[in-house]
């Protein structure tokens, strides 16, 4: 009987993509992070599309599978249509370039986040591969094992972006 051995499967190295007041965009190779604390425009979503685009060209060979977890911190508004939409092609795009996990983690109780899980949700068009959370810990223990990795390690990374302000 022939057992397969156990690879043990780390991220790759944190790099720092994009960061203002608003956004920060942080790579652990397979694993992207952004955390929103202020509105996101067509600008800045392009950009930050750009540099996601940008590291995973660099980090993450064709076919591989891929996480990508976006923080909408407590009080970041609401999108406009525009950005929806621009948003919706973006993540259909990642879905047909490699295998993507998806997860947004919506900070916060009160109806401004209540508000962003449902616009989330329809952004998101309901895919097996996206997920919409209140927690990080939710978003952590779901892309884990799609990246073969620990849980703790995923939510490190989250931390870690999350604190850079």
């Amino acid at each position: 009987m022939v057992r397969s051995a156990l690879v043990a499967v780390t991220l790759g190295a944190f790099d720092e993509l994009y960061h203002d007041r608003d956004h920060t965009v942080v790579s652990a190779p397979p694993l992207i992070v952004q955390v929103r604390r202020g509105p996101m425009t067509l600008a800045s979503l392009n950009l930050i599309d750009r540099r996601i685009h940008e590291a995973r060209v660099r980090t993450v060979s064709p076919g591989a599978r891929v996480a990508f977890v976006s923080v909408l911190e407590e009080g970041a508004p609401v999108v406009d249509e525009d950005v929806r939409g621009t948003q919706r092609r973006t993540i259909n795009a990642m879905f047909e370039k490699a295998d993507v996990r998806i997860a947004v983690v919506v900070v916060g109780e009160g109806l401004v986040s209540t508000l962003q899980r449902t616009v989330a949700r329809g952004v998101a068009l309901t895919s097996r591969r996206a997920r919409i959370v209140k927690w990080p810990e939710e978003a952590s223990a779901w892309i884990a094992p799609h990246l073969g990795v620990g849980a703790a390690e995923v939510r490190a990374v989250i931390d870690r972006a999350r604190a850079l302000r």
